[in-house]
């Protein structure tokens, strides 16, 4: 083997993930960019049109008024991308997508916190779990093809674990957004204290009484 293979292989071995990575980010690209032409039902039905009554608000503006059934941070989304040229379809879409790469880093970044950073294969299950997520059905299907938001709110969840588990709770609840909390609490679907809760279901699906002995981030970080 000449020095320049030796080399080469040695670049190779050395630099592996970061090549697969940007072969597998490239596929990832094309694969989203290949659908792109699909327009669904619901989009023409509910999403077009009320990116084009934004439009006629002339983009933020348009926050002053009910426009759709979603919340108002996808509306506020709605309204920046109105400023941006092009087909109302594909402004959509690529906002969805854009959040499918926020949604695998996130993810990616709960794994590589909840891996002890001595572990030696900690940085391969984040290389594993940022293109797994992007690879999935319900992540590529839903942004690409339907051009719908779920990648959005599910990106905000995502960062909400990754800082309960760095034991940075406020951070946590800030991307869980504090209107959501109210409005869980309200409900009583949410209890901060735990004070009212009497049971919980363990592993194995195994119902026992609360552990209030710990936080909810150790506790996160235990079941991970």
């Amino acid at each position: 083997m000449s020095n320049i293979e030796k080399k080469i292989l040695s670049f190779l071995e050395k630099h592996i993930l970061w090549i697969a990575g940007a072969i597998l980010l490239f596929l990832s690209l094309l694969a989203r960019k290949n659908v792109l032409f699909f327009l669904s039902g619901d989009m023409k039905a509910y999403l077009i049109s009320w990116y084009y009554q934004i439009l006629d608000h002339k983009g933020l503006p348009s926050l002053a008024h009910r426009i759709g059934n979603y919340n108002i941070p996808y509306h506020f989304l709605m309204a920046l991308i109105s400023y941006w040229k092009g087909e109302a379809m594909y402004r959509i879409k690529y906002l969805s997508i854009a959040f499918d790469y926020l949604l695998a880093f996130a993810c990616m970044r709960v794994v590589m916190t909840a891996v002890p950073k001595k572990q030696s294969n900690r940085n391969l299950l984040g290389f594993c779990t940022f293109f797994l997520v992007l690879a999935l059905p319900t992540v590529f299907l839903n942004s690409a093809v339907w051009g719908q938001c779920d990648a959005i709110f599910t990106s905000f969840l995502m960062l909400s674990v990754l800082w309960f588990l760095r034991e940075k709770p406020w951070l946590g609840m800030v991307f869980y957004t504090e209107e959501s909390l109210k409005e869980a609490n309200r409900r009583g679907n949410y209890d901060a204290t735990r004070d009212h809760l009497n049971f919980e279901v363990g592993k194995g699906c195994v119902i026992k009484a609360v552990d209030k002995q710990h936080s909810i981030p150790t506790r996160m970080r235990a079941n991970l």
